[in-house]
């Protein structure tokens, strides 16, 4: 399904389920590559322009955007707010609208500076990695199973616990801080009733989100704050509190966690050109793990074909056209265009026509990933976490590959 259909006289829930159905059909990256090998690189799809060629999706992430209330194709809502717009993910970044950019600095200051090299050589984060690989060796690990699933434990209950602790500090030993962390990031379903649209409009998890709204506040990572510094426009210890919220349920334990599934065998690539057919459980155990730069290039690959976060949106300032199917077609300013990173990371006039083949040896691999909303080292809004999520990732390749290897 890749053109959109006419929902518009159904009403109720099942305009909202046919919606949430649909995007979710679209989003998935077979259907995406469908719908570019009938349609070509541009086209229609769920209510938006999408443009793929892999050079025109590099110039949008390394320009300024204006953006609205989507995660890719996604319409979210109930999103964090105190007195001003603070999401990031629907700010502008053009050199008239600097919040943005400031926001990104005072959530990285806080996140990733003082205390965060010391507490990830800690032996509270000793203790999380080695119950992981404990985790590993007496759970299901094949794909969809308990140690894929679980919540509190596994591989979620691992990303809960570590990424809390070392982006802030959070005592996730405590059982009772532990309970509110996992009720809003356990499983799919919190994220759907938390943000995004329709079935978070009647915030059925706010007291959920406001429990960890608290435990961040309180954090030790914040308890520093420095309130109506300029260089972070300004911004308020709650405001980083609720965006800080967010942001750990929407990517950094979502995604992060999906690619960690992704290496590690947890998760099938799509299926599209026999991708699914590449057993990745199989490619790791011939991984030298000792190779830091072949354990990077391992999760860059398995992330270009089977990415955790498949596209970016931005909203056209001005009138443009574009050729879909062969005809031009204009569209206005303000119409929504899809940046869809997962096919401009399978654009065969880029990485060839071995663009849907598994090649961790890739050429030019660490240039032209688009993995973090990146093109390789540039971009005006990667992710603020990326170092985190790849230098994880490659450490579970080496934690879990070396549980592999002695259990065989």
């Amino acid at each position: 399904m890749t053109m959109v259909v006419n929902v518009c006289k159904r009403s109720g829930s099942l305009l909202w389920l046919s919606c949430l159905i649909h995007l979710k059909r679209c989003s998935g990256s077979g259907s995406t590559e469908k719908g570019r090998a009938s349609m070509g690189k541009n086209y229609v799809l769920a209510g938006m322009v999408g443009v793929s060629d892999y050079e025109t999706v590099a110039f949008t992430l390394k320009s300024a955007q204006h953006r609205t209330d989507y995660l890719g194709a996604q319409p979210l809502t109930n999103l964090p707010k105190v007195d001003r717009e603070i999401f990031l993910l629907s700010m502008a970044n053009t050199a008239k609208e600097l919040n943005h950019d400031k926001f990104v600095a005072c959530f990285y200051h806080y996140m990733f500076r003082e205390g965060f090299e010391e507490r990830l050589k800690s032996e509270k984060a000793k203790k999380c990695w080695a119950q992981l690989a404990e985790d590993y060796k007496t759970m299901p690990h094949g794909e969809g199973e308990q140690f894929y699933t679980e919540d509190a434990t596994g591989l979620r209950g691992f990303f809960i616990r570590y990424f809390f602790y070392v982006m802030l500090g959070t005592d996730t030993e405590d059982p009772e801080i532990m309970k509110d962390l996992v009720a809003m990031m356990r499983g799919d379903t919190p994220i759907a009733m938390c943000y995004l649209w329709p079935f978070a409009v009647p915030n059925l998890m706010g007291s959920t989100i406001k429990k960890v709204d608290d435990r961040i506040f309180n954090s030790s990572s914040l308890a520093k704050f420095v309130e109506g510094e300029e260089k972070f426009a300004n911004m308020t210890k709650l405001e980083l509190t609720r965006l800080t919220t967010c942001i750990m349920r929407l990517a950094a334990i979502t995604g992060t966690l999906q690619l960690a599934k992704s290496v590690t065998g947890g998760l099938t690539m799509p299926p599209f050109e026999d991708m699914d057919k590449t057993n990745v459980a199989a490619e790791w155990d011939k991984l030298d793990l000792a190779d830091e730069q072949a354990l990077q290039n391992f999760c860059l690959e398995v992330a270009r074909l089977h990415p955790p976060v498949s596209s970016v949106h931005h909203i056209a300032t001005e009138a443009f056209s574009a050729t879909i199917q062969g005809r031009v077609v204009d569209f206005p300013a303000g119409t929504k265009i899809l940046v869809p990173t997962n096919l401009a990371m399978t654009d065969v006039d880029t990485w060839g026509v071995d663009a849907f083949k598994f090649n961790p040896s890739r050429p030019a691999l660490q240039e032209k990933n688009m993995v973090f909303a990146n093109v390789g080292k540039q971009g005006t809004r990667v992710c603020p976490g990326q170092y985190l999520a790849m230098d994880t990732c490659v450490e579970i390749l080496r934690v879990l590959g070396k549980v592999r290897r002695e259990g065989k």
